[in-house]
């Protein structure tokens, strides 16, 4: 039995999860550059995947919208 993610949860789910894996990866690749990447390559990988992500997910931030904002007398 699968367990079936609602869209907003996956929308929330995704990027979190990339981010948590391209911080991991960031945190493996050695200093030193023996694997042929400078880890700070990753930072940018990361703003780039993790961003795009948020993009592609906009529609579904209900918290988001501008109806949802305090107006003058709240603030």
């Amino acid at each position: 039995m699968a367990l079936q993610l609602s869209r907003a949860a996956v929308a929330r789910i995704v990027p979190f999860v990339a981010f948590m894996v391209l911080l991991a990866l960031r945190g493996a690749v050695p200093e030193d550059g023996s694997w042929g990447i400078d880890p700070r390559w990753i930072y940018g990988i990361t703003v780039l995947v993790v961003g795009g992500l948020l993009a592609y997910f906009w529609r579904e931030y209900g918290e988001l919208v501008a109806q949802t904002w305090p107006n003058l007398t709240e603030l």
